[in-house]
């Protein structure tokens, strides 16, 4: 791009918007009673931009403080991962965020309990034309700025991967801290419930391998694995970009470390029923082809990593460090084949050709076939109904 038109975008006046706010609840429930508190702040957007972050960086280590209860000696794994870095003081994120705060929002006003809430409603302002260019241009220059950049946890972040899951093992059993199980009304317009569940590893059975294409190519998709339990139980495990408040996904940006890898652990209806219900993606849920004993394997692999992250932090990378490489590298942890490198390794719109011809789908169809008979768009009702998960399967 020209030098000097580019100085131009970057520096031409910017235009007051409306202002947009973001408001965040954090609740957890014990035997004891309940500690409740709640912020709320304007936010005046500018063009150039989504809507400027609302709450101080120091708020998510307290946010995050609520919403993962102590853990108990007796269900610790024997070997602990390290503790995260310690919590702000809820006193310095109000003095930061210069909001109104009501109520406690602290580890020691919170009773420990089986389940917590974060609930989060976002209504960001749509920039203009002339500042989404601007802001690709700015993206241009600055993401190389990355590489300079170390990993954190305790950054502004969006309030749907604001608080990481983690899992605790004791024996059979395991404790998955943290599963979020999201109610949208749009894909920006949420209220997000993170919950404590216990499964036992004997009872996981299966494992799909969702797609979902994006972009005019359909080379580019996002893959992510969802399990099925003995019990009826289903859990999605989804590696994502952790976003702050306001960011979206730039694959360039995502070479130049201006992103850090997150494992999302959900709700099946919340991960599928986001993507089919609200962002109207065609989505793919194909069964992968192994025994309940390597399924197991895969999904504790999974977990194991999704606690790592919580103490040890990584960048998302393009190319290195998505999706689909961690899907690729654990399967590759586990199986008795491995999955080397492919075009369907880098760009996950054809990971579903990739896996069938290397006997990983569970179905004796053709390739074309198998694709019309998993995709699910036809048969998924609203995430909200009872039998949603059965409806994808049947």
């Amino acid at each position: 791009m020209n030098p000097f038109l580019l100085a131009v975008l970057l520096a031409a006046p910017r235009p007051a918007l409306a202002a947009s706010s973001v408001k965040v609840e954090a609740v957890s429930v014990g035997p004891e009673g309940t500690a409740a508190g709640s912020l709320t702040a304007p936010s005046p957007t500018a063009a150039g931009g989504l809507a400027a972050p609302v709450l101080a960086p120091s708020l998510t280590p307290a946010i995050a403080a609520v919403a993962a209860p102590a853990v108990s000696a007796k269900a610790a794994a024997p070997a602990a991962p390290a503790a995260p870095a310690p919590d702000v003081p809820v006193e310095a994120a109000k003095a930061a965020a210069g909001a109104r705060f009501e109520g406690g929002l602290s580890a020691a006003t919170a009773p420990e309990g089986p389940a917590s809430a974060v609930q989060a409603a976002v209504s960001p302002a749509r920039p203009s034309g002339l500042a989404r260019w601007r802001r690709k241009a700015a993206n241009l220059v600055t993401a190389p700025l990355g590489l300079f950049r170390s990993p954190r946890n305790d950054r502004n972040w969006s309030a749907d991967n604001a608080v990481l899951p983690y899992a605790e093992f004791s024996g059979d059993k395991v404790v998955v801290r943290n599963v979020r199980n999201a109610s949208y009304r749009s894909p920006k317009d949420y209220d997000v419930k993170l919950e404590d569940r216990t499964y036992d590893l004997k009872d996981v059975e299966k494992a799909r391998f969702i797609v979902e294409p994006f972009g005019k190519t359909g080379l580019m998709a996002h893959t992510f694995l969802t399990f099925d339990f003995r019990d009826g139980r289903h859990l999605s495990i989804s590696v994502e970009v952790r976003k702050v408040q306001g960011e979206s996904y730039s694959p360039w940006k995502g070479l130049f470390n201006n992103y850090e890898v997150t494992y999302v652990v959900a709700d099946e209806a919340d991960a599928i029923g986001l993507r089919v219900n609200h962002r109207k993606s065609q989505v793919y849920m194909y069964p992968v082809k192994a025994g309940p004993a390597k399924v197991r394997e895969l999904f504790t692999d999974m977990l194991v990593r999704a606690t790592d992250l919580r103490a040890k932090p990584e960048f998302y990378n393009t190319f290195t460090n998505t999706c689909l490489s961690n899907i690729q590298r654990h399967l590759n942890r586990i199986a008795d084949r491995k999955v080397r490198a492919h075009i369907g390794t880098v760009l996950p719109g054809l990971s579903d050709r990739l896996a069938y011809r290397l006997g990983l789908i569970d179905t004796a169809l053709p390739f074309a076939e198998a694709r019309e008979r998993f995709h699910i768009n036809g048969r998924a009702p609203s995430e909200r109904a009872p039998d949603f998960s059965e409806s994808l399967r049947r």
